[in-house]
């Protein structure tokens, strides 16, 4: 009941619709490069646009609030049998970094640079492109020889595909066409569709810049 990375506290995804879960963690990819690029940033004492003052202040304000807090959590409402249902800092902080401000959206264009240009990571891969993914993994992140990252994450992948039943398969398939096809889970998605466009402009610049195949 307290699980702090879906945040059951606020919505329980044993009992969550696909459009609940959608609202629920809207922006998941934005928040969590957000805080990549501050945390970089502050790292090399140098700002790439996306630690403005506006964040700064949620940022510090909400870990000032958790720090007087022993479990980094507020009372937030009570259940029907009257035990605390808490409320994370994450979800306080999502809630406000997500709020319709000129500095959101300001900051996540500047994070669509960053992502673009491949200035957040050494390598950036497409699930849905994993064969470009492995060519530049390998050359700018090898594993040791002989492994490669097909043989690496190929294995898994191919396991969990078999292990995967018709029925699942067939589920995940009518929840696609429903997300797809619903207004409110596809603005919960407008954070996160630009970066994800973004990883793909910077997988194929990667591409690019490889050596050619050896026939």
């Amino acid at each position: 009941p307290t699980d702090h990375l879906c945040g059951t506290a606020r919505l329980d995804a044993c009992n969550a619709t696909l459009r609940e879960w959608a609202v629920h963690q809207r922006g998941f990819a934005y928040l969590r490069l957000l805080l990549a690029a501050v945390s970089s940033s502050r790292a090399e004492n140098k700002n790439n646009g996306t630690d403005d003052a506006s964040l700064r202040e949620a940022l510090d304000a909400t870990l000032r609030d958790a720090a007087r807090r022993q479990n980094a959590y507020v009372r937030a409402a009570a259940d029907d049998d009257g035990s605390a249902r808490l409320a994370p800092t994450w979800i306080r902080l999502q809630d406000r970094l997500l709020e319709n401000d000129a500095s959101r959206d300001a900051r996540l264009r500047r994070l669509v640079d960053e992502v673009a240009r491949g200035a957040l990571f050494d390598a950036v891969g497409v699930l849905e492109n994993l064969a470009d993914t492995y060519r530049v993994f390998d050359a700018r992140i090898p594993l040791r020889p002989p492994m490669t990252w097909a043989r690496a994450l190929g294995g898994r992948r191919d396991n969990a595909a078999r292990a995967s039943s018709r029925a699942s398969a067939d589920a995940d398939s009518r929840r696609l066409l429903e997300a797809r096809s619903d207004p409110d889970i596809q603005r919960t998605l407008d954070y996160d569709r630009p970066l994800y466009e973004a990883a793909q402009t910077a997988l194929r610049t990667a591409v690019a810049a490889l050596p050619p195949r050896r026939r």
